[in-house]
């Protein structure tokens, strides 16, 4: 996970304190709250993980929490991909993906990858040419 960009506030100020969780077909993996960057809404966390992965159907999500000093931490949105939507050979995903609202997050992975999959085809297939 390098980086983020256009996230919601949700301190005072106007500004998050954003670090990530990351998933593996629902089973979490990793917190890196210690890497949390302060009062910002592009955070840079350069966070790198080894993620075990046995099939390319797996699905991994990084959520984006604002760590918070007084009461829980807030749930700012989640990203989630496939692991066959990797490059063979250790390289990245890159580019930007749109951070989801925690409202979407319910059911299991599966079926939330298949009903967002299928409402960003419907949107696709609905833009004018």
């Amino acid at each position: 996970v390098i980086s983020a960009r256009d996230l919601p506030a949700f301190d005072a100020g106007g500004r998050s304190d954003p670090y990530v969780h990351v998933h593996v077909n629902d089973q979490f993996l990793e917190c890196n709250r210690d890497f949390a960057q302060w009062r910002t809404l592009e955070p840079v966390w350069n966070y790198e993980l080894r993620v075990p992965v046995y099939s390319p159907f797996s699905i991994v999500r990084v959520s984006v929490f604002d760590w918070d000093s007084l009461g829980s931490d807030d749930f700012m949105g989640f990203v989630e991909f496939r692991v066959a939507e990797l490059e063979l050979g250790g390289a990245g995903v890159g580019g930007w993906f749109e951070l989801r609202q925690p409202s979407e997050l319910h059911g299991n992975a599966t079926t939330r990858f298949r009903r967002h999959r299928r409402k960003r085809d419907d949107e696709y297939e609905s833009e004018p040419d």
